[in-house]
């Protein structure tokens, strides 16, 4: 597997793509790690040397605009392995540079797709308010706000910050997406770690369920 940290992405790709690479050292699967300054003119030639060492899979940790120029250079050696990009450089930027050779990349996320049957509801009443669809995101946001109020509403009236966290604390809040709770020293925590899969197809993101780790 081929794993290309691109330095223009800053702090996010470093982490994803160091992640990423322990992951495959956990399941024991052969990887290529190569980090580009965030002065590289162009991808191009990094493609076309990790294509060469015949690896099975291809993930980029970018930002959308290079995560395309590297799309479009991988597509031109023929590759027809795995793709998947870091979600930060999951935007509308990648679908609208990348063309056509962004269908088949594949993207796993801590956020759901808006489209997902879970939030459909939710996406639909974003639209109707706002005009337009909801953004990453959007729906989790929604879960934590939604959190909040209510243990504000139990409290009945309006409490202090101490007692707003042990509201927050007390048992758990099941939203739209996850589940969320608080431990006794106030920190959030989720009951499960499931990431999101979506794929380009067709020049569009389609969400493709939901992958637990």
């Amino acid at each position: 597997m081929s794993v290309l940290i691109d330095r223009e992405g800053g702090i996010p790709a470093w982490q994803l793509g160091r992640t990423m690479f322990q992951y495959l050292g956990v399941f024991k699967i052969a990887g290529q790690p190569r980090v580009v300054p965030r002065l590289a003119e162009t991808l191009a030639p990094v493609v076309a040397e990790m294509v060469a060492h015949q690896m099975d899979g291809f993930v980029y940790m970018g930002t959308p605009a290079r995560g395309a120029a590297v799309a479009r250079a991988l597509a031109q050696t023929g590759f027809s392995g795995i793709r998947v990009f870091g979600y930060p450089a999951a935007g509308p930027e990648f679908l609208t540079v990348a063309g056509s050779a962004a269908d088949g990349w594949q993207i796993f996320a801590p956020y759901i797709d808006p489209s997902a049957a879970p939030v459909r509801a939710f996406a639909t009443a974003y639209r109707k308010r706002y005009g337009s669809a909801p953004p990453c995101w959007a729906a989790e946001a929604y879960d934590v706000a939604r959190m909040v109020i209510t243990r504000l509403t139990e409290a009945g009236g309006r409490p202090s910050g101490n007692r707003l966290y042990d509201l927050l604390q007390k048992g758990t809040y099941k939203g739209l997406v996850r589940t969320y709770a608080f431990d006794k020293d106030y920190r959030w925590w989720l009951k499960s770690s499931d990431v999101f899969r979506s794929e380009v197809k067709d020049g569009r993101y389609s969400y493709e369920g939901k992958v637990g780790i």
